[in-house]
């Protein structure tokens, strides 16, 4: 298992590591301090499973109450993969290119 190593910079978050059941409260946790547009970096995720991707939906759902939005940027393969097989690419708005 790779740790999650989150880094946050004005409306970004930048994720490396694996998304999963224990390391999604981080991220969690991390998105809970932003708001309006929020773009979400996973261009260095290695893994998200189920939980994980659970987790990005209700960041997601929170951003948006807050009358927010969330992008994903930057996808890794294995992110990527996941994120069209389950038909979510509308639903997060993905951007093929990392943050700056």
């Amino acid at each position: 298992m790779t740790p999650i190593r989150i880094t946050s910079e004005g409306s970004g978050i930048g994720v490396s590591g694996e998304l999963d059941a224990q390391s999604a409260p981080t991220l969690e946790a991390a998105a809970a301090k932003l708001s309006g547009s929020v773009d979400l970096d996973l261009s260095e995720c290695s893994f998200i499973d189920s939980a994980g991707l659970t987790s990005l939906l209700l960041i997601r759902d929170r951003i948006i109450d807050r009358g927010g939005s969330m992008t994903i940027v930057g996808l890794s393969d294995s992110a990527r993969r996941l994120i069209e097989i389950c038909g979510l690419s509308e639903t997060f708005g993905v951007h093929h290119d990392a943050l700056d």
